[in-house]
């Protein structure tokens, strides 16, 4: 009745024990005698033979099972013992010295015959394959694998799994380690084996009893890594889980690690609530256990472990007495500094750890911390192909996320090895680099053109989605068609694109690339249409903004954004930012930011919904309270009086403050003094000579602004000006007055008019002209006009026509015309004016950008960009201000010949200042 395959699958014990039996039963039919049965010795030499390369699987040695068995103890053995236990230690050596998965798939192929006869040789065969299948899919995928064990890769290595599962046969057999090892074989392997068919509730209630803590981990792990909820397999997981806390004291160091990364995910939302619960329960008291320990005994690899489950739980909610990020802060920082930990320095985790920690603490928190310095420096001095591809992509994510630096490096570690990088890792990589602001030209066209290529086919939705973000965000349009081949692969997948994370981020990306997919655009607006109440108030305003960029007016979309922004601002959105305003006055709640998206949107398509006027009273909302819970002290003195400053810039070193009132103040900036923003390269603005605007401020209004310090709000100023230009500058001193401006400025509430002086006769003096061409910005190149640019609108008053010679001049040289004009924007793109007046054939005076081929000519009589910004005004009491043209414009002008009467009191006038219109 025992059978050579099932003796195989017994433990030592259970050999044992049946041997005992049959011993005793052949001793009463012998009358007492001790006789050898020889069926029996038989049995026993081949149980022993099958058992003694796993020795330790079932709890007994081999010299125990021959006493047990009432055997002599032999030395050499009989020769089918010898023969057989041979075989068997060669398999075990080839097994465990075999590198790389095609090794231990050569092995599972050529010794066939010993799996089938041997569950327990194929169950360690199982159990090789999938820690180097695992290893190999962590790396580079199916790539990987092909080069491993050559063509076929996949199919081969599910044959394999499948075959050498058969052969185990009867799991209920398996010893528990052997079992579990089972288990976590099968989850590794995902394909050929089921490890959830393995470990059933009724399996486990059989199981538990006998199961040591490294089985309980193992089938943990399982369950985590196949990643399965609900019915059984979901019911599998609290008793595991109870088990897992009622052993935590135990485990092993390495172990406790191990439990707490296989249980962090399983507790994640979506799971029965009961189950959950479990679960939530078991990890906090692994997390106890750990903080008992001191953390003592903790490797790297057990340090990473922990990391990355806190963060996984955090997310998860699984810790409902301390979050994730005070456990970084508090406990985490503990283990990092820990004596035992301290010989473990950061140099010495091996490139996953490493990779591991980062991405637990990015994912934690987003924040730099108390020790991401330390791993930062770690990271620059690791060579960067010590790290597989998925490991670079995480790298890359965190520093992204973390604001660290993220250097050349990470882009040269890719392009060095491009074709090994999954689309998904390449989606997130160039994700990174793009949020990191930086330079992403080349890995983003690197990546663009073998997906283009084939025509996007291997790339996941939310790998093109990711995609096309960075390529919108960097402002990379190469290559050429990549937006039309995403937007084609797309196309297939509506049902996994319309989520409502995705809607408004695709919407936004092709817009921002000017590509205008009109099925897929319609596409959008249906899902959005039924999907607009799940939006947030950022992808709602991202999703008006798509349509607005590319002037797409649909009303019943515009209607459905809007009900669902009022509806979100009332319920929940308004009443959270009003509370994160006076818990951190120093930071603006991303509300405000959508907020005033929203308003631009709805105003640049003429669309309201009542939309605008809510928009404007929850922004003075949250200034106000902002303002309050920063205390501001003082009020500033005023320093003028007039409108209208009576003075030439020419004749000023520094700026000046012409007016202020309440909350703002308005800034008159001579050239070579640059309006500096959180864009700004402060390193170039110096070495090329110029001046922040934001130091004038700073020391004018320390003590009464509330934003003259914060980089973040641009120091309060509301509107930029050329460096080599002049003119009028609106600066927010509150909140209020900022968030209140810059409703009034993306809702054309501010009135901005320049005087420039340009080459040429642009048109008839009196008349109007309109340039609307499209402006594109790249990067810190030049502004050009171009079809996938976004919308500008420049209005061009001519006020006269002039010329380098006088009309009575004998000259031999041809003369040279000149247009004045008065320009005003309804949109402030970078540079819109100069970009529109070259586009057009007529560059500004002095202009060393877009009109360099006249610039050495220009300088001869102007000694600089000849444009000056004159007036300001808004719909507010004393709301406008107005500065004179600069002497040395004005001497620049005067220099020059009006053609005509007409264009000679133009002239006049504008030297005089007495065009200037006040607040009549």
């Amino acid at each position: 009745g025992y059978g050579g395959h099932v003796v195989g699958c017994c433990s030592t014990s259970a050999i044992a024990q049946a041997l005992r039996r049959k011993n005793n039963d052949h001793q009463e039919a012998s009358g007492g005698s001790r006789s050898t049965d020889p069926d029996r010795t038989l049995l026993v030499e081949a149980s022993m033979a099958s058992i003694r390369p796993f020795c330790g699987y079932g709890g007994a040695s081999i010299p125990e099972v021959r006493s047990l068995a009432g055997l002599p103890q032999q030395r050499s053995g009989s020769r089918l013992e010898v023969a057989a236990r041979a075989r068997m230690r060669e398999v075990s050596r080839e097994l465990h010295k075999a590198k790389g998965l095609g090794a231990v798939l050569a092995i599972a192929e050529r010794h066939q015959d010993i799996f089938r006869s041997e569950p327990a040789a194929a169950v360690l065969a199982l159990h090789r394959l999938a820690a180097y299948a695992g290893t190999a899919a962590e790396g580079s995928g199916e790539a990987s694998q092909r080069r491993e064990i050559g063509g076929g890769a996949p199919s081969r290595l599910r044959e394999a799994a499948a075959r050498l599962g058969a052969d185990v046969g009867d799991l209920g057999v398996l010893a528990p380690k052997q079992w579990s090892q089972y288990v976590w074989a099968a989850a590794r392997l995902s394909e050929g084996v089921d490890a959830i068919s393995a470990a059933t509730p009724e399996v486990l209630a059989s199981r538990m009893p006998t199961m040591v803590p490294q089985n309980v981990v193992n089938v943990l792990w399982a369950f985590a890594s196949v990643s399965v909820h609900g019915g059984d397999a979901e019911a599998s997981v609290a008793p595991l889980a109870r088990e897992a806390a009622r052993v935590a004291g135990e485990f092993a160091a390495q172990e406790l690690a191990a439990a707490m990364w296989a249980l962090a995910p399983l507790g994640r939302a979506g799971a029965i609530d009961e189950h959950r619960q479990v679960t939530a329960v078991a990890f906090q008291e692994l997390v106890d256990e750990a903080s008992r320990r001191s953390w003592q005994g903790f490797g790297p690899q057990s340090v990473s472990n922990i990391f990355w489950a806190v963060a996984v739980a955090g997310a998860s909610e699984l810790q409902p007495l301390v979050s994730a990020r005070q456990w970084v802060e508090g406990e985490g920082c503990t283990l990092l500094a820990s004596e035992s930990h301290r010989d473990a320095t950061l140099m010495q985790y091996r490139p996953q750890e490493l990779c591991n920690l980062l991405w637990a603490v990015a994912a934690i928190s987003g924040q730099p911390g108390t020790f991401t310095s330390a791993i930062e420096h770690a990271v620059a001095r690791r060579d960067l192909f010590e790290f597989r591809p998925q490991e670079v992509a995480n790298m890359t994510w965190s520093v992204a996320t973390l604001k660290l630096t993220l250097d050349t490096r990470f882009a040269e570690a890719v392009l060095g090895r491009l074709s090994t990088y999954s689309p998904r890792d390449l989606a997130n990589i160039v994700w990174a680099v793009a949020a990191s602001r930086t330079e992403a030209r080349p890995l983003l066209e690197a990546v663009g053109m073998p997906a283009l290529r084939s025509g996007c086919a291997d790339w996941t939705p939310q790998a093109l989605v990711n995609t096309l973000w960075a390529f919108a965000t960097a402002a990379v349009r190469e290559p050429v068609g990549f937006p039309a081949s995403a937007a084609s692969s797309l196309r297939g997948a509506w049902e996994e694109v319309w989520t409502p994370k995705h809607i408004p981020n695709v919407a936004w990306a092709f817009a921002t690339l000017r590509h205008h997919d009109a099925e897929l655009f319609e596409a959008n607006a249906a899902a959005a249409l039924l999907r607009a109440p799940e939006l947030s108030m950022q992808g709602l305003a991202n999703l008006a903004w798509s349509r607005a960029a590319l002037q797409l007016r649909d009303e019943a979309l515009f209607s459905a954004i809007a009900r669902a922004a009022l509806r979100r601002l009332a319920e929940s959105d308004l009443p959270t930012a009003l509370a994160e305003a006076k818990q951190c006055p120093e930071k603006m709640p991303m509300l405000a930011v959508s907020l005033t998206e929203l308003a631009w949107s709805f105003s640049a398509v003429g669309e309201d919904h009542g939309v605008l006027g809510v928009v404007a009273d929850a922004l003075e909302r949250i200034g106000s309270c902002l303002d309050d819970a920063a205390a501001p002290s003082g009020k500033l003195t005023p320093r003028s009086d007039a409108s209208t400053l009576d003075v030439h810039v020419g004749d000023l070193t520094d700026p000046i403050i012409v007016k202020d009132g309440p909350g703002w103040c308005a800034i008159l900036k001579p050239p070579g003094w640059e309006v500096d923003t959180h864009e700004t390269d402060r390193v170039l603005m110096l070495r090329r000579g110029r001046r922040p605007l934001s130091a004038f401020l700073g020391r004018h209004v320390k003590t009464t602004s509330l934003l003259s310090h914060r980089v973040d709000l641009d120091f309060g100023f509301l509107h930029r000006l050329d460096t080599p230009s002049s003119g009028l500058i609106l600066a927010a001193l509150t909140h209020a007055a900022l968030l209140r401006f810059r409703w009034l400025q993306v809702t054309g509430g501010i009135t901005r008019r320049y005087l420039v002086l340009c080459h040429g006769k642009l048109a008839e003096v009196g008349g109007q002209k309109d340039l609307d061409g499209p402006v594109r910005v790249d990067g810190s190149g030049p502004s050009v006009v171009a079809e996938d640019g976004h919308v500008a609108l420049t209005h061009v008053s001519i006020l006269a026509h002039l010329s380098d010679q006088p009309l009575s001049s004998t000259e031999q040289a041809p003369a040279r015309s000149f247009t004045l004009c008065e320009c005003s924007i309804a949109t402030g793109r970078r540079h819109q004016i100069r970009t529109h007046l070259a586009h057009a054939g007529h560059h500004v005076i002095c202009d060393g950008k877009y009109g360099l081929q006249r610039f050495q000519e220009d300088l001869r009589f102007c000694p600089r960009n000849f444009l000056h910004r004159f007036h300001l005004s808004w719909p507010d009491e004393g709301g406008w201000v107005e500065a004179r043209l600069p002497k040395d414009l004005c001497d620049a002008l005067g220099s020059l010949h009006p053609v005509d009467e007409r264009s000679g009191r133009a002239v006049q006038e504008t030297l005089q200042g007495t065009h200037l219109l006040g607040d009549g």
